[in-house]
């Protein structure tokens, strides 16, 4: 059974504003030069597939199974790719699943957390809203994404260090 890829559907990978993006991302551009995306996706799948089967727990080494299988599924049609478009569905993936993140850790931090007056909330909400998918998608500040990326890491450091004083973190 061979894996074919669907060219016509694989051509919205090359589009202008999605190369702009991967290429001037922090750790993408650079990376979309040297190292494939695919092989990291392997070696996270690969660590995590591990680390499930060194667990006491049955209901982890299940996921752990799971999750091998769909990496085992995943992973050659991803090695198929040329590197840029790699990278590019990592750009996709990771946007997508923090935007995901964000979104749950405002509701359910954030939001719920103003309600259960619990001290970490405004932290919770403000990581949220730093690390949302959102600016750089403006068309003048694509080329600015890495300092946008840079910002994003430099805020978090003393909202999570306050969020960890409170004391409900740890």
């Amino acid at each position: 059974m061979a894996i074919r890829l669907n060219e016509q559907s694989l051509r919205m990978l090359d589009s202008l504003w999605l190369r702009r993006h991967v290429e001037s991302h922090l750790i993408f551009g650079p990376i979309s030069q040297v190292f494939p995306f695919g092989w990291f996706f392997i070696a996270v799948f690969a660590l995590n597939f591990l680390f499930s089967m060194l667990s006491n727990s049955n209901a982890e080494k299940i996921i752990g199974v799971v999750q091998g299988l769909f990496f085992v599924f995943v992973s050659p049609i991803l090695l198929k790719m040329s590197n840029y478009r790699q990278d590019a569905v990592g750009w996709c993936v990771i946007k997508i699943v923090g935007g995901l993140v964000s979104f749950i850790v405002l509701i359910a931090g954030g939001f719920v957390g103003f309600f259960r007056n619990q001290p970490d909330a405004i932290h919770l909400t403000l990581l949220a809203i730093i690390w949302f998918p959102s600016v750089e998608f403006i068309p003048k500040l694509i080329q600015k994404q890495k300092y946008i990326s840079m910002g994003r890491i430099i805020l978090t450091i003393p909202v999570a260090y306050l969020g960890y004083q409170t004391g409900n973190w740890h």
